[in-house]
This record gives C-alpha cells, structure tokens and sequence, in this order.
C-alpha cells in the first residue's frame, strides 16, 4: 500500500484570539489500480476564528503525480478578500495557495471548512510500494501571528484524502478540415468519475469558449483554425485533463464573373469569360459546354450561367450571372438565275464591306434555295457584293444571244442593266458588233471563254440596318446569255 504524505511549507497568520486550532492536509493511503487516475486532496481549516491571511506551500512529489489544478475554494474566503493560486516549481514542486481579507476589520471565522481541494493526476512510478512521500516525511511547523505580532504554532494533522476514478473527456468534431463558410461541429464525451453526469467546457482559438457537450460554430473563418479543447467535469467537481482537437478553416476563394453581353439569337457559338480567378468551369443549362453557351440552341430570353472556382486545398465557391439571348439586326436575301423561272443560285458568296469598302465577312448562299444572311449585326451602312467560282455550263450562248447583242449595239431593243452586262462579253463596258460577234464564235466553239467574267451580278443597294431586318435579293447572269434562257 502506498501512502501520499503531504508537506507543508509557510505560514498562517491569524488575527484576534487564539483558539487550539489546525490545519489538516488529505493523505492517500489507498493503493490505485493504475495511472492516469484523478487524485483530489482537501486542505482543511478546523476551528480557526478571527482569520486575517492565509498563505500555504504544499510540496508534492512530482514523479507521481501532476498537478491540475485547485479547485472548490471556500466561498467566504473569495467574497470577503482576494485568494490566488498557482502550481510552482521552485524551489520544489508546490501548491500555492494565498488569502489576503480586504478590510482590517474584516475577519472570517472557519470552524471546520475545507479551504480548497487539489486536484492531481496519478503515475505510479516511485519504487517505493510502501510509502510515497511529499519531499519530506515531517512537515515543517506552521508559524501563526496574533495581533501582536506574537508566534503561535498549532498542531498540523493528517487525514485521508479521497480517491475518485479519473474523468476522461474526448474531444473529437465531424470535420477537421473545412472550408471558410462552412460549420464546425464539435463533439464531446465522458467516462469514468462519480456518476453519470457531466459538466462541459470547450475552450478554443478568438475567445471561444462553450459549456455544451456538442456545440458548433457556423460560418467559420480562417482565423477559427487552431485546437479546441474540452474538459468536463463529474458531479463530485473531479475535472478530466483536457482533450484536444485541431481545427483547420482553409479559405474559400474569392470568385467573381463578370457582366455579359446580350447576345444574339443566331449566334450558336458565344465564347464565355470573365470568371475570376482564372481556370473554372462554366454552366448552367444543356446549352452550355466547354465553356461555350449556344444562343441559338438557347432562345431569346434571360439565361443563367454559373462559374465555378476549386483552390487546390479543395475549397471552392461559385458566382452566377444572367446573360441576354436578343434579336440582332440582319441582312437577309436570295440570289437567282435571272431566266423566266428565277432559278435560285447555290454557292455564290456574298461579301460585307463597310463605309470604306473594307471587306468584314463573307457568307455562301444554300445550294437549292440561294439564301444567304448576314446576322448579329450592329447598326451601320453596308455594302454588298457577289462572285462566285462556279464553272458555266454548256448551251449557254447561242445565236438569239448575238442577234440581241447586235439589236441593242443598234438602238433597235433596250436590255436590262443584267443582260446589257450579260451582252457586254469583251468586257468593253459598251455593247457592240463585237460583242455580237465574240457571242456567235462562242456558240460555234471557235473560242471557249469570254474576256468578260463569267457571271455577271446586278448592283446591289447599300444596306441600311438599324434595329431591323433588310432584305437585299438580286440575280446573276451567265456572260453571253442575253435571252437568260440558260437553266444552271
């Protein structure tokens, strides 16, 4: 069996009348199963009266034991003056324990009170099974001063202390790593003490501090990173060792996106942008992929997009913006054959210049309908023109083509501007027998072309768009066909 023996070192300074008086100091004379224990030791004031200060060292044996802290100090004592306490470690480890009333009239009596208990945690260690000492197995006399300043030494007895079975607490949380915005959720548990309840205390990084068994802190924020321990405590006030937990709150990324454009409903390919920080993904609907949203495929309308951010720690956020599917200003047409049936001309380009004739873009009119369009335009004046690399065919020119070419060289027919280019085949800018004749040795095979181009376009109006459609329909000509009776 091992025996605790405490050893007391200091003073008790008593005012007024002297009574037999002492101090008892808890001994342990029970043998403990095994470390790790909650060791609680009373100190006990028995019939003091008129007391002024109190001032007590008590040394222990720290290879056995470690202190806690000290705990359940007597009320009358912290209403009536200041008490401090620490755990020092020079010159010998001790419990320090110090009372000083705050008014010289004011004095408490303590018939039999326990002044404060200590709270230890147990090793087992020392090699001694029979006697586990304090420093010191004869406790130095304890000097007490009357009024007059006069020594007294009261008798120092022992008692047996009180063994309780250690309080475990466990600290554990749901996340240990999150993200800023996110919730900590913190869990506590208990065994071992006297009984089934506990009390709970959670302490932790910016003053946080909470008594639930399980409590939890929203919108957590980086500067909450760090450990939060709990201690809990039986309903005798033993007090576990605190349990810790590491709390990591990494930052969230700033994500921004931003304004879009109205965009144009025939557009099927807009290029989305603006995402910041750089690297996220774009989405929204099943007209958006890759990065790409299809206005076309979309519809006229308001549409949601949402860009998307992921640090590399795994913390991600997302913004969202609407963006604007409208009708744009367009030029539409079609080109055709300009013979008796208007045959509609496929693969003919039709080219968008601006103000300055300088070329913008082009388009190809659709084989079999001759339609073309200029889309999600913004508004200006436009000027259009056409050619095309298509090869005529045979049996274009024949001799009805020379005898107009020849009635119009002579005053007797007036052609259209169309066919006076289509009889025009020297290109001479003027209609003559020449131009009759070059048509008859086309027909006849005697040369196989024309100075002129092959097709010849009529002048197109310039294009004036604003918030509307314009439609620019015109006809073609094969050179040389003067009665258009050719059917490409």
């Amino acid at each position: 069996m091992k025996k605790i023996v405490f050893l007391l070192l200091g003073n008790l300074f008593l005012i007024g009348n002297l009574p037999a008086q002492d101090i008892q100091i808890g001994n342990l004379l029970n043998c403990f199963s095994s470390a790790g224990d909650t060791v609680w030791v009373p100190v006990i004031a028995r019939d003091l009266e008129n007391i002024g200060a109190i001032s007590l060292y008590i040394a222990y044996p720290s290879v056995d034991l470690t202190y806690v802290c000290v705990a359940d100090v007597d009320p009358i004592l912290t209403t009536l003056g200041l008490a401090g306490y620490n755990g020092m470690t020079s010159p010998v480890n001790m419990v320090a324990f110090q009372w000083f009333k705050t008014s010289l009239t004011q004095t408490v009596n303590l018939p039999n009170d326990t002044l404060f208990r200590m709270q230890f945690v147990y090793h087992c260690t020392s090699a001694d099974s029979s006697l586990l000492a304090f420093y010191s197995l004869l406790p130095w006399l304890c000097e007490v001063y009357n009024d007059s300043c006069n020594i007294y030494s009261p008798a120092i007895t022992y008692i047996d202390g009180s063994l309780a079975p250690g309080t475990i607490a466990t600290a554990s949380t749901v996340n240990q790593t999150l993200c800023a915005g996110m919730t900590v959720n913190l869990v506590g548990n208990a065994s071992g003490g006297s009984g089934s309840v506990y009390s709970y205390a959670w302490s932790g990084p910016n003053g946080f501090y909470s008594i639930l068994q399980n409590p939890s802190i929203s919108n957590a924020q980086p500067n909450q990173t760090g450990s939060y321990c709990l201690t809990v405590a039986d309903v005798s006030g033993c007090f576990s060792l605190p349990s810790c937990v590491t709390i990591t709150v990494n930052p969230s990324p700033i994500v921004t996106l931003g304004n879009f454009p109205i965009v144009c409903s025939e557009s099927s390919v807009y290029t989305l942008s603006g995402g910041s920080p750089a690297g996220g993904t774009y989405s929204g609907n099943a007209f958006v992929s890759n990065g790409i949203f299809n206005p076309q495929a979309a519809g006229t309308g308001t549409h949601t997009i949402k860009y998307s951010y992921t640090e590399a720690n795994g913390c991600s956020d997302s913004v969202t913006k609407t963006i604007q599917v409208g009708q744009f200003p367009k030029i539409t047409g079609t080109v055709s054959y300009d013979n008796l049936v208007g045959t509609p001309l496929g693969n003919i380009w039709v080219t968008r210049k601006d103000s300055n004739n300088i070329v913008i873009d082009s388009v190809i009119t659709g084989s079999g309908t001759g339609n073309y369009s200029f889309t999600c335009l913004t508004g200006g004046t436009y000027q259009l023109a056409a050619s095309t690399g298509i090869l005529p065919g045979f049996g274009i020119v024949n001799t009805t083509d020379a005898l107009l070419a020849m009635k119009a060289f002579a005053g007797l027919i007036t052609l259209s501007p169309l066919r006076q280019k289509a009889a025009d085949v020297n290109g001479s800018g003027n209609i003559n027998g020449t131009d009759a004749l070059m048509i008859l040795e086309k027909f006849t095979g005697m040369i196989s072309s024309f100075p002129a181009p092959a097709w010849q376009f009529e002048t197109i109006p310039e294009a004036v768009v604003n918030n509307n459609v314009v439609t620019r329909s015109f006809k073609a000509i094969c050179t040389g066909d003067v009665n258009g009776s050719y059917l490409p």
